[in-house]
């Protein structure tokens, strides 16, 4: 429940950006009562960075933290054989995905959780069968504790 409101919101704001004529600042949340605090240009980077990182996606790319410098990135985690939640998650991004295809300032990043299983072609299988595109939505999959940490620490 809690991670679809938070992909709802995640989808609401970007979709309320979209046709802006100047750059907007989205709010940062760090509170589960999603109070929004609005920085300013000069705080921006300095309340919260996602680690370095290193995974593969579904086209045998490397994949780092340095791909998303200056994007507005949706961040998922899922895993391709998920019955569930995860079905939802990845229709809501593909209309994220329809929404922003042609602004190469937005991309998505899924990170699988079960790495063991979602190899790169497995990923890439599951990429083809979501109309998912290449470079503008990243699978991921890598060292499995590296995954995880990102998660519980970084996002």
């Amino acid at each position: 429940m809690k991670m679809s409101i938070l992909i709802g919101l995640i989808v609401s704001m970007l979709l309320s950006c979209k046709n802006k004529t100047e750059q907007t600042r989205l709010p940062y949340y760090y509170s589960a009562e999603f109070t929004p605090h609005w920085l300013s240009e000069k705080d921006a980077d300095t309340i919260h960075a996602i680690p370095d990182f290193r995974f593969i996606d579904q086209d045998a790319q490397i994949i780092t933290r340095n791909t998303f410098t200056g994007k507005i990135t949706a961040v998922n985690f899922f895993f391709t054989k998920c019955p569930g939640i995860c079905k939802k998650l990845t229709n809501n991004l593909l209309s994220v995905q329809s929404a922003f295809k042609d602004d190469s300032n937005v991309l998505l990043l899924s990170h699988s959780v079960t790495p063991e299983a979602d190899s790169v072609s497995v990923l890439k299988k599951y990429a083809e069968e979501h109309n998912i595109v290449r470079g503008k939505w990243h699978l991921v999959t890598g060292n499995r504790n590296e995954i995880y940490n990102i998660a519980r620490k970084a996002y």
